[in-house]
């Protein structure tokens, strides 16, 4: 069966299809060039030929009263002149001739007489001569005639088989030479298709090898043609984007074991307290807290991770108009005792509406995992929370004026289970480090931004931009 899916044999099928065609018309086109040349060269012969000796018969005309006859030993001076180009005879048929009507039609003279083979039109007068030259042929013969002056027509012919010999000659002479021109042409396409070929084929291989136990593998672009290393350079963005994320992946569920694992240990080591002996109901009231505390955590963590969860298999986002600055004043409300436990005071300075397109469920929690975050690890400082509208974009803003966050943990705090020092400060807050990873994920899910503005030691301020749902 024709491998007709093989990249390397339709390139080759195309490659000599157009060569084919570029050999054959050039070909065709010089044969043919030639071939007008070979008889615009006779005719220019025949032509001169047939002009000379009209100018002969003109100049020697002693023509009687009637002026329509000639001596006969003018007839026999009248030749040929040697106007042809020289050619090799073999027999006599082949050389030039001439044709001489009197203006009655009679034949005046034809040097045909002694021609093995004689030309059938040697004896048909041209019904349609003028004083200009034209020309006719047939079987293999070509003439050219005109009338003279005074009313004789005068034709000069010749055989052309062996100019047309020489042109078959040169039509087998070109083909020879197309055929070995489109040999060494199928046969260099067929390379610098295999070489083609074989780069991807050497891509394909490393692509195959990766694999979630190895996903270092690399293609090599410094020696592929410009076009496949700028295939290789963006299947090796790929391959790294895609590491990247199997290690997040790996790392994430490390994390989420780790974070699980502390509270079970606590739920298992108060549990085994509790029934190594007989206690007082104040410590099996005592033990019960603390497991309650653990199922807390275990709680919190879990749900944060379904968050995370279904955000990154969400394709779509609701398309409900929602007021940002609503949803603040809200979630505000809710959290002012929890503020004012830790000592904070959370304030709106603006409640301009603020129209944005969203799921209100999903931004309340961005709204909600920022002020926790502020209050938590604001050092009972003030809060200040932004909305603020442009043409295009709505931000807001959340500020405390806590210690800051420094400058190398910045560039993490978004990732997931990631916490600074003051974050895994259990007295200050019991964070899983999975607050701001939700809020940069659903923010982008709604085309918006999330970034932080924290001069060191000045407290920090988070920064959301959404589209305006307008």
């Amino acid at each position: 069966m024709f491998p007709t899916k093989s990249l390397r044999w339709r390139i080759q099928i195309w490659h000599a299809i157009a060569l084919t065609c570029v050999i054959a018309g050039f070909a065709v086109l010089t044969f043919l060039d030639q071939r007008q040349h070979r008889i615009r060269e006779t005719d220019q012969e025949l032509s001169a030929a047939a002009e000379l000796l009209a100018v002969q018969i003109e100049s020697s005309s002693d023509a009687d009263s009637t002026g329509d006859q000639l001596d006969q030993p003018r007839w026999d001076s009248l030749s040929l002149p040697e106007t042809f180009e020289f050619r090799r005879i073999r027999h006599r048929f082949e050389k030039p001739y001439l044709i001489v009507w009197s203006p009655d039609g009679q034949q005046e003279a034809n040097t045909t007489s002694d021609f093995e083979r004689k030309p059938r039109t040697a004896n048909i007068l041209p019904a349609a001569a003028d004083d200009t030259i034209q020309f006719r042929g047939q079987d293999g013969w070509r003439e050219a005639y005109t009338r003279t002056d005074n009313g004789f027509i005068v034709l000069v012919g010749r055989w052309i088989v062996k100019d047309f010999e020489a042109l078959n000659r040169l039509a087998m002479v070109l083909t020879a030479i197309g055929l070995a021109l489109l040999a060494i042409g199928l046969f260099g396409g067929w390379l610098i298709a295999g070489r083609a070929v074989q780069q991807l084929q050497a891509m394909a291989e490393v692509a195959s090898r990766i694999s979630a136990k190895d996903l270092s593998q690399r293609i090599q672009s410094d020696h592929l043609d410009q076009e496949l290393a700028g295939l290789a350079i963006t299947l090796n963005q790929t391959f790294e984007r895609l590491e990247n994320a199997f290690e997040r992946q790996s790392q994430f569920t490390a994390d989420a074991s780790h974070e699980l694992r502390t509270p079970l240990a606590v739920l298992r080591m108060h549990q085994q307290m509790a029934l190594s002996k007989p206690r007082d109901p104040a410590e099996y009231r005592d033990a019960l807290r603390v497991c309650q505390r653990a199922t807390d955590r275990m709680t919190s963590l879990v749900e944060s991770l379904l968050v995370l969860a279904r955000e990154d298999q969400s394709k779509t986002n609701a398309a409900d108009l929602v007021d940002l600055s609503e949803i603040v004043q809200e979630t505000i409300d809710r959290l002012r005792p929890l503020a004012s436990a830790r000592g904070s005071h959370v304030y709106m300075n603006s409640k301009e509406v603020s129209v944005v397109r969203g799921d209100p469920d999903r931004l309340t929690r961005v709204v909600e995992n920022l002020l926790t975050n502020a209050i938590s690890h604001g050092g009972g400082s003030d809060i200040e929370v932004d909305v603020e509208k442009s043409e295009n974009t709505v931000q807001l803003m959340v500020t405390d004026r806590g210690p800051g966050i420094p400058l190398e943990d910045r560039p993490k705090i978004f990732d997931r289970f990631y916490r600074g020092d003051q974050a895994r400060d259990r007295e200050q807050g019991k964070g899983n480090g999975l607050g701001l990873a939700i809020c940069r994920t659903i923010v982008e899910s709604h085309g918006g931004t999330i970034h932080l503005e924290s001069p060191s030691g000045q407290g920090c301020r988070f920064v959301v931009s959404l589209p305006t749902g307008e």
